[in-house]
């Protein structure tokens, strides 16, 4: 039986070694303790058979859990509680504290009811501790940066409704916490713009695309209408499911206001000169066909360059214009099946007196066969004029320009216009496509422009469904190019 009994003990020994639970049995009567080798070596301690684990015990807890501790300890002592599990600091032997979770109860009591023996067992948490530590920091962290954005943050249920808001939210939509988490964003979204927000949504619950942008208005608990740049990702569980929804939410309103009012300006003032430019340029034609054979040189000369200055002007006119709708998306495209091989020749043609003024020939390098592709004829020939008059006037006088279009291999089609002159600077190259862009001034000696042409060019290739890039190399020139869509075969034949 003897045998028996340590044989189990041994086993008991390893399997507590083996998962590091220390355990502990106090005699309550003589306030001493007996404890296993894990108790010792989770405090850093040698087993000591002369040493009181109890008073070692009791040495080392933490003054500021010493106090919870014993008021445990006695509350199952008393027997007003069967089971003991507290959580508290310990001091370990190199000098800080650890965690231990104790999890004891009173197993023998005299016959009086007294308690005689606490019996127990205590695990190392310290690495869980830490972990919750860490945890409650980020949340925290978490938290405050929501609770303190500038902008308007929000967590939202995966039905739109509202969980947590921030200050700049509520002032952002007139409401207090309490009464946006009754409602959902659809409440708060302009009908008008709810269906692309919910499109968007149910593309990033499907896992389509991480995030989403757009800017749309919302209805303010006055009832007017803000605008809010909006940005949406989503927030998985660690099974991958879709958990919540984050939103941040500029106020953009004055933003809009501005752009608004610059709008009906540009608008309001580009019209206005529309019609007396009409006017002054057909009183110059007037006059220059009258004074022709009677004006002397210097002032058939003024009457020239007074026509060619408002037709000038015309033209920014008409490009601001241009650049207006389509920032607004407010141009109509006039689509067809139509040769662009053709259209570049009678462009190129077009523009072979201007080129010529300036001592500049057009070469053209077209292929023999048609080449079709779905364009808006008239927006086709206005980009690539705005090309050409670049390479003339960016040529230097004596040379030529290339003007040509040739078949892509997957159907598609490839114009370009190339010239020799002195190339893009680099300091400018990242921002050639921006509206009113320029280069200096000795770059544009033959014509000021308004630095409109390109950016409208890439917008109208854009609405093609092309692109338009360039290659350009100091001192060697420049070659601009876009590449169209091939054209269905169900719209070839129609």
């Amino acid at each position: 039986m003897r045998k028996a009994l340590e044989e189990a003990e041994r086993r008991w020994s390893i399997a507590l070694s083996g998962s590091q639970i220390g355990v502990y049995d106090v005699d309550l009567v003589s306030g001493r303790s007996v404890v296993s080798d894990t108790w010792w070596k989770m405090l850093g301690l040698q087993p000591d058979a002369d040493a009181n684990p109890e008073q070692i015990w009791k040495e080392r807890l933490h003054p500021d859990d010493r106090e919870m501790v014993i008021a445990a300890d006695r509350a199952c002592i008393a027997g007003e509680i069967e089971r003991l599990k507290t959580e508290y600091r310990i001091l370990h032997n190199d000098g800080h504290y650890i965690w231990l979770l104790s999890d004891a109860m009173v197993a023998e009591r005299d016959a009086d009811g007294i308690a005689a023996r606490l019996v127990g067992t205590q695990t190392d948490i310290t690495g869980l501790k830490s972990a919750e530590a860490a945890l409650m920091a980020s949340e925290e962290r978490f938290r405050s940066a929501i609770e303190n954005a500038p902008i308007g943050m929000a967590l939202l249920d995966l039905d739109g409704h509202w969980l947590t808001v921030n200050d700049a939210l509520c002032e952002f939509l007139g409401y207090t916490p309490v009464e946006l988490t009754k409602s959902s964003f659809q409440e708060l979204t302009h009908p008008e713009d709810l269906e692309a927000d919910l499109a968007n949504m149910r593309q990033l619950l499907n896992g389509e695309i991480p995030s989403y942008q757009l800017e749309k208005r919302y209805i303010h608990k006055s009832g007017t209408h803000k605008w809010g740049s909006l940005s949406v990702s989503l927030a998985r569980d660690e099974a991958g499911y879709p958990a919540y929804i984050i939103k941040q939410i500029l106020d953009v309103t004055h933003r809009r206001e501005v752009e608004r009012l610059q709008s009906e300006f540009i608008s309001t003032v580009s019209h206005e000169l529309r019609t007396p430019l009409t006017a002054i340029q057909g009183a110059l034609s007037l006059l220059r066909a009258n004074f022709e054979t009677r004006a002397n040189d210097k002032d058939k000369k003024l009457i020239a360059n007074t026509l060619e200055s408002s037709q000038r002007l015309s033209r920014l006119v008409n490009d601001i214009l241009d650049v207006q709708k389509m920032a607004e998306d407010k141009v109509d495209y006039d689509f067809e099946i139509a040769d662009i091989c053709e259209l570049v020749r009678q462009t190129a043609e077009a523009q072979a007196p201007f080129a010529e003024k300036w001592g500049i020939e057009i070469e053209m390098r077209l292929p023999a066969e048609a080449i079709n592709c779905r364009i808006d004829k008239d927006r086709f020939s206005q980009a690539l004029v705005n090309l050409v008059s670049n390479a003339i006037k960016f040529s230097d006088e004596g040379v030529k320009i290339i003007v040509g279009a040739e078949q892509l291999a997957d159907g598609g089609a490839r114009v370009s216009v190339q010239d020799f002159g002195a190339g893009i600077p680099a300091e400018f190259r990242d921002r050639i496509f921006s509206k009113f862009a320029q280069a200096d001034g000795s770059s544009t000696r033959k014509n000021q422009g308004s630095g409109l042409g390109l950016s409208i060019t890439k917008s109208i290739i854009e609405a093609f469904g092309g692109t338009l890039a360039f290659q350009t190399e100091t001192g060697k020139g420049t070659i601009f190019f876009f590449d169209l869509p091939a054209v269905a075969e169900e719209k070839r034949r129609a």
